[in-house]
């Protein structure tokens, strides 16, 4: 059988951004809402780190957004609560994540990646999110996994990157039908990365790229792994 059509595919593009555009509008409304409740924690939101492309060759989903006030503002000042941006940032951004992810990946893939959070809500670090009350805590997450799952599942990307084992598994979790096949496993037996499906997609799980505790040994390794698996 062949594939979509040309019409099929616009219609797919459209809707996924269409979606997005209602995932935004939702936030936002809700943020409003919930801003007295956090007080002085409250940090904004970020959703999308690249445009919502269709078949998109690399998603890669994460936890939560960092930051503090400082990277609230910037955002702010950035529309990041608007729309997402024009190119991916993980083929153009300073932070440590993003660099350590074009070790992996050349651009292309990465420039036409895109990405996103299980939780939408910024925090400065687990510690401090976790010092909220935890129905303020389940409320947030409560509201964005779905959303999350939503934008997913619209932009059907070739392959998922899961940014820490943790928040893998926690996705493989309350994923339907999610499956988990095979794991990376150094010499000294620590887990690096497992694979499966999430969402209808294939999906990668690997340790914290950003993490300080991945020995230059181990480093290679899951790059070599990542690339032969992922492509790129």
């Amino acid at each position: 059988m062949g594939g979509r059509g040309e019409g099929e595919d616009e219609r797919a593009a459209t809707s996924a951004v269409a979606i997005c555009r209602s995932v935004y509008e939702e936030t936002r409304a809700f943020h409003a809402g919930t801003a007295m409740e956090l007080g002085e924690a409250d940090f904004g939101f970020r959703i999308l780190y690249g445009p919502p492309r269709v078949a998109t060759p690399l998603l890669f989903l994460g936890d939560q957004p960092g930051g503090g006030e400082k990277d609230n503002r910037k955002g702010l000042a950035d529309g990041e609560r608007e729309i997402w941006p024009e190119t991916s940032d993980y083929a153009t951004a300073c932070w440590k994540l993003a660099k350590r992810i074009r070790n992996v990946w050349d651009d292309p893939p990465l420039g036409e990646s895109t990405g996103l959070n299980l939780n939408f809500f910024r925090s400065a670090s687990q510690g401090e999110w976790r010092q909220l009350p935890l129905s303020l805590r389940a409320k947030l997450e409560e509201f964005s996994l779905p959303r999350a799952v939503r934008i997913v599942r619209a932009l059907a990307p070739r392959h998922i990157v899961v940014i820490g084992l943790g928040t893998f598994q926690r996705a493989v979790g309350v994923a339907e039908a999610a499956a988990v096949r095979d794991a990376l496993v150094s010499d000294r037996g620590r887990v690096l990365a497992r694979t499966g499906e999430l969402w209808g997609s294939p999906a990668t799980g690997v340790l914290h790229l950003s993490g300080a505790h991945i020995s230059a040994e181990d480093r290679q390794k899951l790059n070599a792994f990542l690339r032969e698996r992922v492509g790129g």
